[in-house]
């Protein structure tokens, strides 16, 4: 049997009970949750075990990202179980994903749902000095580097909720220059710039903002989300030099092992634009996984 949480009571106890669990990223936290929503209606479902987890985003169909969320003792049999009961409840169709520990499992015993993609992320092992990660880059990255910390100097970057209008509307001037899309609302990274595991850093050129990352912690991971730049400072690096920050600082937090560099396009018809992000993420030299596996459900009529 599934359960429903409200908002108030999953923003108490959902990342401690899914920190619990065997397959969390931060993709399925509270936080991530209130960034994808953007304006539709949001449930927190688990089952009455406790073995299964997720929050769905309900429009025409229910989409469970990165999730359902599941406990090391789940088979293929739970999680389809916990899908089908939900999409009978909501009376719709369910995009879901498994991680890959289950993605053997599932397109063995359920060839009939839909597959849509993989979701593949590039990870850099921050266990290692800033130093031996920079030796690990290609040349060109090595460079773009270089050109960052001669140009920007430390005094130059910050931390701080008070740069998000700034951010804001230079994403979106971003966006707007490279055909993006701005996949985030205001007002949701502003209720998760308030909570210590979400930070807004910039680059400056005096006052004005130049550059920004959002970054998430989540267990032992940096996740860095949303990033731009201004492409009239594009020649001294920006964004680069606070990726290279960013990192360094993930390098010197004992708490944190790796910095996810949020998805590599994947398939094979990457569109142009995508390559290009590709390229830049690859010049890290950083691990490739293939975490999910992505499928829908189609509830009968």
């Amino acid at each position: 049997m599934i359960k429903f949480l409200d908002n108030k009571k999953a923003k108490e106890i959902w990342n401690t009970m899914i920190l619990n669990m065997s397959n969390t990223t931060y993709y399925q936290s509270y936080d991530y949750a209130l960034a994808y929503r953007d304006g539709s209606d949001l449930k927190f479902i688990y089952d009455t075990e406790k073995k299964i987890f997720a929050f769905a985003k309900v429009d025409d169909e229910i989409k469970m990202p990165f999730g359902p969320i599941i406990g090391n003792d789940v088979t293929s049999k739970d999680i389809m179980d916990f899908v089908v009961e939900v999409s009978e409840y909501i009376k719709k169709n369910v995009i879901f994903s498994v991680s890959n520990s289950k993605i053997d499992e599932i397109n063995s015993n359920y060839s009939n749902l839909e597959k849509t993609w993989l979701f593949v992320t590039p990870i850099i092992d921050t266990r290692l000095s800033i130093d031996e990660i920079v030796k690990n880059c290609t040349k060109n990255r090595q460079r773009i580097i270089k050109k960052g910390l001669e140009n920007i100097q430390d005094d130059r970057i910050k931390v701080g909720i008070e740069y998000l209008d700034d951010f804001c509307n230079l994403y979106k001037k971003r966006m707007s220059e490279t055909g993006g899309e701005v996949d985030f609302n205001k007002d949701s990274l502003e209720k998760c710039l308030y909570k210590p595991t979400s930070h807004l850093v910039v680059c400056l050129d005096s006052n004005k903002v130049i550059a920004g990352h959002m970054i998430f912690t989540f267990g032992n991971t940096v996740i860095t989300r949303f990033n731009c730049f201004d492409s009239d400072y594009y020649k001294i690096s920006p964004s680069a030099r606070i990726e290279y920050e960013l990192i360094k600082r993930s390098c010197e937090d004992s708490s944190i092992d790796y910095y996810d560099m949020s998805g590599l396009a994947y398939g094979e018809d990457v569109p142009v634009k995508n390559q290009t992000i590709n390229r830049y993420k690859e010049s890290y030299n950083p691990t490739i996984i293939y975490k999910y596996q992505w499928y829908k459900y189609n509830r009968e009529a």
